[in-house]
């Protein structure tokens, strides 16, 4: 469901703002049911944290080192996902994995190896990490980059 508006409230004048903008849209449309939902805003380093990630996606799709050539953006964020935040949902949220690890190693075509391998990743969301898990997972994977001779962007500050 699109939202109709989202207010950042920080203070009773935003409180107000939102209430009287539902309450104009109800009145507008009364036929309709509406959800009203309120949550601890999520900040905006989440944000730069998960350009930063796709970037270097990018950054290794366009590297021809051969070990790690020919793998497009997409391969490479479920790789992010599979290789760093795995682990670290499995030691701090107590997600067991070992069912996807046991059919992924039992696949013997390369073909279906691989659709495994991305229904495993489609299944993750580097959402379900908190910043600082986020953070832990990014620099994993930074090292991994470098240990494979690919240097990637450095991040801004406050972003890792």
């Amino acid at each position: 469901m699109k939202p109709i508006a989202t207010y950042q409230l920080s203070s009773i004048i935003a409180l107000t703002a939102a209430y009287k903008r539902a309450e104009h849209q109800m009145k507008a449309d009364p036929d309709n049911l509406y959800e009203l939902v309120l949550r601890q805003h999520k900040g905006s380093r989440s944000i730069r944290q998960n350009a930063l990630i796709w970037l270097w996606c990018t950054e290794l799709q366009d590297t021809d080192i051969n070990e790690i050539a020919g793998h497009d953006k997409q391969w490479w964020y479920d790789e992010f996902k599979l290789k760093h935040e795995v682990p670290i949902l499995e030691r701090d949220e107590g997600a067991n994995f070992d069912r996807e690890r046991e059919i992924y190693a039992e696949q013997t075509d390369p073909d279906k190896k691989e659709l495994v391998r991305k229904m495993f990743a489609d299944s993750l969301h580097v959402s379900d990490m908190n910043v600082t898990q986020t953070s832990e997972a990014m620099e994993a994977f930074m090292q991994y980059a470098v240990n494979m001779g690919q240097l990637l962007t450095a991040p801004e500050p406050d972003t890792l």
